[in-house]
């Protein structure tokens, strides 16, 4: 999407805080949103979210609490997040997850 600065869903980012701009505003506190960064406690496990991480130039799934890995609770930058982006990101899920169920309508399914 035009616009974003991240590409990635990350907690409290740009994309899910621009989603909540549009969906629930008044749960969402712009002066208090703050960058956070990822904090790895380990220097060859690279942490991508707190559920990805890269070691030896591949992913792996493993899960950390947010606290531990952000002293902000953000693992992403949600300033530059505005309800009209989180209007565009709901309307390209909303036509994706539609052309989805219509193209899985069309598998044959076995009684």
């Amino acid at each position: 999407m035009d616009g974003l600065k991240e590409n990635t869903f990350k907690h409290a980012g740009e994309i899910m805080t621009s989603v909540m701009l549009a969906l629930r505003p008044d749960l969402v506190d712009m002066p208090a949103a703050k960058k956070g960064l990822l904090n790895s406690e380990n220097a060859s496990i690279k942490m991508e979210t707190s559920r990805r991480c890269k070691f030896q130039g591949y992913h792996v799934e493993i899960f950390r609490m947010s606290k531990e890995l952000t002293d902000t609770g953000a693992m992403g930058d949600p300033s530059e997040a505005t309800k009209s982006k989180g209007e565009e990101i709901i309307n390209r899920w909303v036509e994706y997850i539609s052309n989805f169920i219509d193209e899985f309508k069309k598998i044959p399914l076995s009684a």
